[in-house]
């Protein structure tokens, strides 16, 4: 078995993927060699559990599955998709479509498979309406195309010029015609939009991160800080136990091995990350309203928004702050990314309970769901919050 098991751990260090990839892999090709081991007396478990370690080499990468555009057996294709930063879009990839950090606490949405139609008392619904606020590079929107199929249209929007060409080429040249508009703007509150100058905000753009472009850059530093101060701090826990031989007799080496070398890898990309200062991007701002408003042939006023996807990096409460009561009735269900920062998180929920939603959240270091390292890429101590709302 431990020929086996180093085999395929010399298999994936021969594909060229990034190392947190090549570790993520590791982890899981171990975990079921465990229980191949334990499944020796049934040979219809061993079947299951060799066919999935091979599908884990074929095509459970996120690396490979975002270069060939494999999901979960779609034939859709994701290549050709344009992206500021690749190593982001494939963590971003891994967030969206493997791990569906924005769907799958999200109750009243259709099934998780692509339908052309949505039955509702025995009549076809409408479109399933999504606004992708913070859309970055797109990958949101595409995942909703991927999922719910041609019925969907969504309103994608995003402030920073590099991210808003990618989401424009890959809106125009990965979704149906006409399914997808782009606008490119940030959302604010009205109190603020008052005193935009000219109706332009200053943001700050990350290209090593550009996911994390900003209003509020000290917040994307002390979060950044945090991630470096987590890490190195491990890192540290576990040379000083490799030296003194104190690593745990069940521990596997070339695990081990694997687990500190992604740990400086992360290490790495928070110093690199920190050493960006960024550039000062003057962007155009509006209400959320306002963006409504100004596509009402896209989304007409009587329809509902199904889903209000929000990730803008320390804009959350502005963006529900410019709502109106009319807007608010025709949102059915949300899922925001918050950082609990002076009792961000709180207010907002309490926010989301007086417009008569159901509220859930979720921390995103709260599990690691497996993957290994995922504890120490978001640690508990960020207070980085998915929120889900439903009526």
């Amino acid at each position: 078995m431990g020929f086996i098991l180093e085999t395929l751990y010399s298999s994936i260090e021969t594909q060229a993927f990034p190392q947190p990839l090549r570790c993520q892999q590791k982890h899981t090709v171990s975990r079921m060699m465990g229980l191949l081991i334990s499944s020796i007396t049934h040979p219809e478990t061993l079947a299951v559990i060799v066919d999935k370690m091979l599908e884990t080499l074929s095509q459970g990468s996120v690396a490979l599955s975002y270069q060939y555009g494999f999901h979960r057996g779609s034939k859709r294709t994701l290549q050709g998709l344009r992206m500021v930063s690749e190593e982001e879009a494939m963590f971003l990839y891994e967030e969206i479509f493997n791990k569906r950090a924005y769907v799958d606490k999200v109750l009243g949405l259709p099934p998780s498979r692509r339908t052309r139609t949505r039955m509702q008392g025995g009549q076809a619904h409408s479109d399933l309406i999504v606004l992708d606020v913070g859309a970055n590079i797109g990958l949101f929107s595409l995942f909703c195309f991927e999922e719910w199929g041609p019925n969907v249209r969504v309103l994608a929007v995003e402030p920073i010029s590099d991210n808003y060409d990618c989401l424009k080429h890959n809106i125009s040249t990965l979704i149906t015609e006409n399914r997808a508009r782009c606008v490119r703007t940030g959302l604010i509150d009205k109190v603020s939009e008052s005193k935009a100058t000219s109706g332009f905000a200053t943001f700050r753009f990350f290209r090593s991160t550009p996911g994390e472009s900003t209003r509020h850059v000290q917040e994307r530093r002390k979060r950044l800080e945090t991630i470096h101060a987590k890490v190195s701090s491990e890192i540290q826990t576990i040379a000083k136990l490799q030296l003194q031989g104190n690593m745990s007799r069940d521990s596997d080496p070339a695990s081990s091995r694997d687990n500190l070398a992604c740990l400086q890898d992360i290490q790495r990309q928070a110093q690199e990350a920190l050493s960006d200062a960024g550039s000062a991007e003057e962007c155009p701002v509006s209400t959320l309203d306002g963006v409504l408003r100004s596509n009402r042939e896209f989304i007409s006023d009587a329809e509902n928004i199904d889903l209000l996807k929000i990730d803008v990096e320390g804009d959350e409460e502005l963006v529900l702050q410019g709502i109106s009561k009319h807007n608010w009735r025709r949102i059915k269900s949300l899922v925001i990314e918050v950082s609990d920062v002076d009792g961000r998180l709180s207010r907002i929920c309490g926010m989301l309970k007086t417009k008569g939603f159901r509220v859930f959240t979720c921390n995103q270091g709260s599990s690691s769901n497996g993957e290994g390292v995922y504890m120490t890429v978001a640690p508990t101590s960020l207070n980085l919050f998915m929120v889900f709302a439903v009526r």
